[in-house]
């Protein structure tokens, strides 16, 4: 989609995100890269797992954040599925949350269906 101009700023919409006129330019040339970047199908298949398990125990982001000791935005990230984790803070929230580290990860078939796209 073309930029939407706005009063003096202006902002972009790629897939849904809106991006604003002081974050691209904070990003530079890293913008066109941004959609690259972005949310991938096993981040969010990983996030919906995520979420599902921590929410049917109960535990809020700021709870697992504590418990994790793993900043709060940074949980709020992984929730969402805008980062690729490391295996250390994968097995902190499997032991935060006392599930095993697979419950989280998509099976071969997802993987398969990530793979056509």
């Amino acid at each position: 989609m073309n930029p939407l101009k706005i009063g003096v700023g202006f902002r972009i919409i790629i897939r849904g995100i809106i991006i604003r006129d002081n974050i691209i330019r904070n990003m530079g040339s890293s913008i066109f890269s941004f959609g690259v970047n972005r949310m991938n199908d096993r981040n969010q298949i990983f996030s919906e797992k995520l979420r599902a398990i921590r929410t049917s125990k109960k535990i809020s982001q700021d709870k697992l954040a504590v418990a994790t000791k793993i900043d709060r935005s940074y949980v709020g990230r992984i929730d969402r599925g805008e980062v690729n984790i490391t295996l250390d803070i994968l097995y902190k929230i499997a032991i935060a949350l006392e599930c095993e580290p697979a419950d989280f990860l998509p099976n071969l078939e997802q993987l398969k269906e990530t793979e056509i796209e």
